[in-house]
């Protein structure tokens, strides 16, 4: 993860009150060892619950303290929110001189847990699948009150009422996992970037599973680099099945109905971990004359938008 010190816009945003909590994960299962990171935990109980339950997982070194504003929009739209703090620390891109199949052992060891690729070792119990469970049922002990035991079923998370979201590398392990889970919908930010350079593809694990993908949106900057270029960028998001397109610097919500947001802020020549970064990291975004993010409304549509269509 790149760390940029930069300027677009330093007021405060407007806010709702939602409540932030943080438990680490060897709290939730003293089998957890590793990438002990807090878990955080949004939920604005001055709007009506929407039933469904947010989970965000960060990108490649990033910790869940950094992109509180995505979170708090969550919130207020009666989201559930759990930032999922996961082994994270190698990026998804090692394997774009492999073949296409790497990428996938790569992300399902660290999902599922397993000895499936030699540049991670991630066992069950560190998993993103196990630190899930283990975090809904330590908020449905803990905090009984605020509906989170809705949100498993038997010894899984209740998928159907989940909805999906990551930046990076969380937004790659979000989308895989709602091809193994049917979820209530899928929100990528800067993602994802599995594509071959060997073999001038993208990887082979997109498109089809569990989830439709009337349920899955993209949102992308135009001048992000980041591991692959912004055509490689919309060839991954063509292969996982969407095809619908609109540039949110053109277009006011909801964005021709496009299952894939583009933008090109601030209109001028960025550093490309500005552009890829500044999606949804707080001290980047670029902010209006009101001091909010300028994306919120991307957000929102993204969080909120029909998935019948």
């Amino acid at each position: 993860m790149l760390a940029l010190a930069v300027g677009l816009g330093s007021a405060v945003p407007a806010r709702g009150a939602p409540e932030i909590i943080s438990v680490r994960p060897h709290q939730t299962d003293p089998a957890i060892r590793e990438s002990d990171g807090p878990h955080r935990i949004f939920r604005d109980d001055s709007v009506p619950a929407r039933g469904q339950l947010l989970v965000f997982l960060p990108g490649t070194g990033a910790t869940t303290s950094e992109q509180d504003e995505f979170g708090r929009t969550a919130a207020a739209l009666g989201y559930h929110v759990i930032y999922l703090m996961y082994p994270n620390d190698v990026p998804a891109a090692v394997c774009q001189d492999d073949d296409e199949e790497t990428f996938e052992n790569f992300r399902r060891e660290i999902i599922q847990g397993g000895d499936l690729d030699p540049r991670v070792a991630v066992d069950r119990a560190n998993s993103i699948e196990n630190r899930l469970l283990k975090a809904i049922q330590w908020l449905a002990a803990k905090r009984a009150d605020e509906g989170w035991a809705q949100f498993i079923e038997g010894n899984e998370p209740a998928w159907a009422k989940v909805a999906l979201a990551g930046h990076s590398q969380g937004g790659g392990h979000a989308q895989l996992l709602a091809k193994d889970h049917a979820v209530a919908r899928v929100v990528v930010l800067g993602s994802p970037k599995d594509y071959s350079l060997r073999h001038a593809r993208p990887a082979a694990w997109y498109g089809g599973g569990q989830t439709p993908k009337a349920r899955m949106f993209a949102f992308v900057h135009q001048q992000d680099t980041q591991a692959i270029s912004y055509e490689q960028q919309i060839e991954n998001l063509r292969a996982s099945g969407l095809d619908s397109m609109a540039d949110t610097d053109e277009r006011a919500p909801p964005y021709d109905h496009a299952h894939i947001l583009t933008t090109n802020q601030p209109g001028q020549p960025i550093n490309s971990g500005l552009a890829h970064l500044g999606l949804v990291f707080d001290f980047m975004l670029p902010r209006g004359s009101d001091g909010r993010p300028v994306y919120r409304p991307v957000w929102i549509y993204m969080l909120t938008a029909s998935v019948d269509r």
